[in-house]
């Protein structure tokens, strides 16, 4: 009867035919395939390092090797086939590196399941589990490498062999979740196997017998030679002093209570954060103030059981050491990969201290540890005093701004900012260039210009990968959209099972199987739940920045889409559709603000993944959506780089025209906002060529164009007469504008355009305006406030007050400018807060006021959340009001705030204030700067009206 191996071996292999059977047979051990990888792969292919990946896959194929070796008493040549399969595979892929990721994750998701067999050598023969399941893993090992050779090495690769190549993907999945159930089985026999083997030595070491309680009449402890087998202290360790204080009293170190009771604390959080130094320090710290302080590795419970032997054969224990059943010990340092494993080991002597440090935070939920402390990344100012440490030993020194952007670029990691110093160190590379290669790295270019092996990312985010490795693909798959996300405001609810075709269902059926592939993320500290505000009960979840950066640079091309395209069908389910022309969302829809906060997430991954991430007229349209939210709240550069993306997606022929309209549309609004009226004229053309060349083809095709279809046109035409009259072309502005109004008058009876119509109305008062044709203008603005209130949206309703008493101030009829502006600021403050239009109609009221003879009536004024002051100090306090809008971090409009600043100069010169000539003198700094001239002798108001176009 055959073995089970040979039957493996006989029903993969005999799927090959003669000749690949020989090409096989030229790849049979580790060496061979290295030598293939090395003169067919590059370093690094489509900005990915690829070489290096492989090699990986060819160490983590040795513990399968060396396992079924052993197992399989060598029969069959089973490594041989392991090796043969292996090297003629990756030799057929080497000819198409399209498919390298896909594959190279496949392999890597099933050896990372294989047990490990050095660390089970000693129990092999013991473990009937081990050799029996060990069969599994090189069938699958063989199955793979067989499909991927009828994939890859048989001829060219056509769309039937794509097609069959997908549907192989779908088993894998499954067969992995498979191998981890296997995996670990195979740990739990092992566990409870060395807990047998060494149940008298650690009941020896532990000062306890099972057997005996103790008593008054138990032997006094022997006092022992100070053991101490801690690592040695981090001399680089900054400290953290706060987290030292919450350990001393966690571990009973300020009241000695840790020599009467056991005292325990666990030290968790992400990789990386510096558990385990603090451990150490802590130790190094407070060493004399106990009898031994003990170090066990503990993340297997092989190493756990090492650990102990280690220790006991230091203490000199033998079996006819039975005094030595009273040894206190009283502090142990561990590292545990899984909470189990710790059960059987806990100590239960009546005193002494026990910290432990994982990336798992279960062990607080299991009843064994007293406390936990979470351990965050370094502030910001502690990790500029590591970075300055590492590089102050090599006389080498850096800017305080520059090590703070190195910091807040690496989310405070202590690993990753050791890993930067030293490399700063051995390179010699500027604190300046280190970012730009850093950012480089995030973009995943320009990656084969590091050396492989001593890149930042190769030693900073090991660590992450390990983790990453023991996720089943759910809670991967899971992590992956959260890190698309903003990662500082993640809802926690992203699944809800009352929405009727969640775009998470595919994945997740119920939302039980969502929570625990969440649960598990939390369990290994990827992810952690803070307070949304000071204020709030509600939590937001986090994904620190650099497991987002693992998560990008190591994932295939295939599973990063699929989590790209899963959040933008999210958002777009959750962000409603936007429309200038309705309520606000930041009224109607309280969570807007941080959904927008996400989608700005989303698009700056799109932008620097852009050749592996799919584009769709699905993300087109909620980045359009995004940006028309922003530019509604003066946040005009985030709205642009939204609506700059949306429109590269819509050019590159993705989208239909008539969403391209759109965004032209509100790319113009936010340029002529900004003051590029040039680039705004050019995208508003865009816009009517288009609805023009829409309405022309329906015409060719002898269909009617629908009445939303010329109304849509109108508004185009609006849009492009507004920016004509900023450029002061009035005669083209004012044809546009009759187009406007006649489009809409032939409907006006079908539908309730008094709204749209006020757009048109507003723009012949403003063209009017412009040529100074006071009166003709005011009766076009008298025309569109004649529309009821309700029938405004109240930002055009606002601008129609602030445009008209912008007239009247230009007439001098000041009391009624007045009127006008105050209603315009009371409209915008109300609606808008600190917004550039809201800075604007201050400015302008400002102004009024300034020219003013006599004090106007208190009825007029304003109330800005103080007390009103007095008529002659209020254009004081209105232009300072406008300039502290305008300074804010979002908006920080120089043109505006130059403007008001010499504004403002003119008050208090009238005023004697010596505060007038010297920001008179900075406000002509700015505006030199702005305009790149020189600075001119004499500037004038006009000259700064000049900066911000009237549109």
């Amino acid at each position: 009867m055959p073995s089970p191996w040979a039957s493996i071996t006989s029903s993969e292999v005999n799927q090959l035919s003669d000749s690949e059977k020989a090409n096989r047979a030229r790849f049979d051990n580790r060496s061979k395939v290295e030598a293939l990888i090395q003169a067919r792969f590059p370093i690094a292919a489509n900005n990915r390092p690829v070489r290096a990946r492989l090699q990986h896959i060819t160490s983590l194929t040795v513990h399968l090797s060396d396992a079924v070796k052993v197992c399989s008493s060598g029969e069959y040549d089973t490594c041989k086939e392991i090796w043969g399969l292996l090297g003629f595979a990756l030799e057929g892929l080497s000819g198409d590196l399209t498919h390298i990721e896909t594959v190279a994750g496949i392999y890597e998701d099933i050896l990372n399941t294989v047990p490990r067999y050095s660390s089970y050598a000693d129990v092999v023969p013991n473990h009937p589990t081990f050799k029996r399941v060990l069969p599994d893993y090189y069938r699958e090992f063989l199955h793979l490498s067989v499909r991927v050779i009828d994939v890859f090495c048989r001829g060219q690769l056509n769309i039937i062999k794509r097609i069959k190549w997908k549907k192989e993907l779908k088993p894998f999945n499954t067969t992995v979740r498979r191998l981890i159930k296997i995996r670990d089985s195979v740990i739990a026999e092992a566990a409870a196997f060395h807990r047998e083997d060494d149940q008298e030595l650690r009941r020896r070491m532990l000062g306890l017998s099972l057997q005996q309680t103790p008593t008054e009449q138990t032997p006094p402890a022997i006092v022992q030679p100070h053991l101490f087998t801690v690592p040695t202290r981090n001399k680089l360790y900054v400290a953290r002093e706060g987290l030292m204080s919450q350990l001393a009293n966690a571990l009973g170190c300020e009241d000695s209570s840790f020599e009467t009771e056991l005292k325990s604390v666990l030290l968790y959080g992400l990789g990386g954060t510096g558990k385990s130094e603090a451990a150490i320090e802590f130790a190094h710290r407070h060493r004399h103030e106990y009898h031994s302080c003990l170090w066990i590795a503990a993340d297997t419970p092989v190493k756990i059981a090492q650990g102990f032997t280690s220790i006991a054969t230091k203490l000199g224990l033998t079996a006819a050491d039975d005094a030595q059943m009273h040894l206190r010990v009283q502090d142990w340092l561990s590292e545990p990969n899984d909470p189990r494993h710790l059960q059987g080991y806990w100590p239960t002597a009546p005193s002494g201290s026990i910290i432990i440090t994982s990336q798992e935070r279960d062990l607080l939920h299991e009843g064994l540890v007293g406390a936990g402390i979470l351990v965050e990344p370094f502030s910001v100012m502690e990790g500029e005093e590591l970075l300055r440490t590492i590089l102050q030993r090599f006389n080498r020194g850096i800017h305080q701004a520059q090590a703070k952007a190195i910091v807040q670029e690496v989310g405070g990691l202590p690993i990753t900012i050791k890993t930067i110093g030293s490399y700063m160190v051995e390179t010699n590379v500027g604190a300046e260039d280190l970012l730009v290669r850093y950012r480089d790295l995030l973009q995943g270019q320009r990656i084969d210009n590091w050396s492989v092996g001593t890149t930042i990312a190769s030693r900073s985010l090991a660590g992450f990968k390990v983790t990453l490795d023991r996720l089943d693909p759910s809670s991967k798959f899971l992590l992956s959209v959260l890190a698309l996300l903003d990662p500082d405001t993640i809802f926690p609810n992203l699944y809800d099972p009352s929405v009727q075709e969640d775009v998470f269902v595919p994945f997740f059926p119920t939302k039980d199987e969502y929570d625990l592939a969440f649960n598990r993320l939390q369990k290994y500290s990827l992810i952690g739940s803070y307070p949304a505000n000071e204020d709030s009960a509600s939590v937001t979840v986090r994904v620190h920045r650099q497991v987002r950066r693992h998560l990008f640079a190591s994932q295939t091309s295939s599973d990063l889409s699929t989590a790209f395209s899963w959040i933008v069908k999210k958002l777009r389910k959750e962000f409603p559709h936007q429309s200038p022309f309705a309520e606000p969302l930041s009224r109607s829809w309280p969570q807007c603000e941080s959904w927008i906060s996400h989608l700005i997430a989303l698009n700056e991954v799109a932008v620097a993944y852009r050749n592996k991430l799919p584009v769709s007229e699905g993300l087109a349209e909620v980045l359009v959506d995004g940006a028309i939210y922003l530019w509604e709240r003066g946040l005009l550069a985030q709205g642009r780089d939204l609506i700059l993306s949306a429109r590269n997606i819509c050019e590159s022929g993705a989208t239909d025209q008539l969403l391209l309209a759109e965004v032209y549309s509100f790319h113009g609004c936010i340029l002529s906002d900004a003051g590029e009226i040039d680039k705004a004229l050019f995208c508003f053309n865009q816009q009517v060529n288009i609805r023009r060349n829409q309405l022309h083809e329906l015409k060719r095709q002898n269909v009617a164009a629908s009445m939303w279809d010329e109304i849509k046109l109108a508004n185009a035409y609006n849009n492009l007469a507004g920016i004509l009259t900023a450029h002061r072309d009035f005669d083209k502005a004012g044809m546009y504008n009759d187009f406007s109004l006649q489009l809409k008058e032939r409907w006006k009876h079908t539908v309730d355009l008094d709204y749209l119509l006020t757009l048109t109305y507003q723009n012949f008062a403003n063209n009017l305006a412009q040529q100074e044709k006071w009166d003709v203008a005011a009766e076009w603005y008298d025309k569109a406030l004649a529309i009821p209130e309700e029938k405004h949206y109240f930002p055009r309703r606002a601008l129609l007050f602030h445009n008209y008493g912008h007239l009247r101030l230009q007439q001098s009829m000041l009391p009624e400018a007045c009127t006008l502006l105050t209603e315009a600021v009371q409209l915008r403050t109300t609606n808008l807060g600190d917004h550039y239009d809201t800075a604007n109609s201050l400015h302008l009221l400002a102004c009024c006021y300034r020219k003013m003879d006599e004090p106007i009536n208190a009825s007029v004024t304003v109330n800005l959340g103080s007390p009103l002051t007095t008529v002659n100090c209020f254009d004081r306090d209105l232009l300072r009001e406008a300039i502290k809008i305008l300074e804010q971090p979002h908006l920080n409009d120089r043109r505006r705030i130059a403007r008001s600043k010499f504004q403002l100069s003119l008050v208090l010169r009238q005023m004697n204030d010596p505060e007038g000539p010297q920001l008179a003198l900075e406000a002509a700094q700015m505006r030199m700067d702005i305009l790149g001239q020189a600075l001119e002798d004499s500037v004038g108001e006009e000259d700064f009206d000049e900066l911000v176009p009237y549109v």
